[in-house]
């Protein structure tokens, strides 16, 4: 479990990987979570579009850390990349 709170728009989420299933509870954080991140979603949403690291971000303080800092890297190695363009609708096309 990694909980997240959000500092500038005052929401929380408790999030959890559980039999290849990512799922969130809104509005809660878990009592037993592995980690904890509190950051603004300006933060997020530089790290998502890779303006900055995740690490980066930790040791500049835009983020904060309770708990084990490194299961956030564990849970993005279990990830797929996906293109920006992947086919929605269609279904991926075999590489030759």
């Amino acid at each position: 479990m990694i909980n997240w709170t959000f500092i500038d728009v005052g929401e929380t989420f408790a999030l959890n990987l559980e039999n290849s299933a990512l799922t969130n509870v809104r509005g809660k954080l878990a009592a037993k979570a592995d980690a904890g991140f509190t950051l603004t979603r300006a933060t997020l949403n530089s790290v998502l579009v890779r303006q900055t690291t995740f690490p980066d971000a930790i040791r500049s303080g835009d983020i904060t850390v309770d708990g084990e800092s490194g299961k956030i890297g564990e849970l993005i190695a279990m990830l797929d990349e996906v293109p920006p363009d992947f086919p929605i609708v269609e279904p991926m096309q075999a590489k030759p």
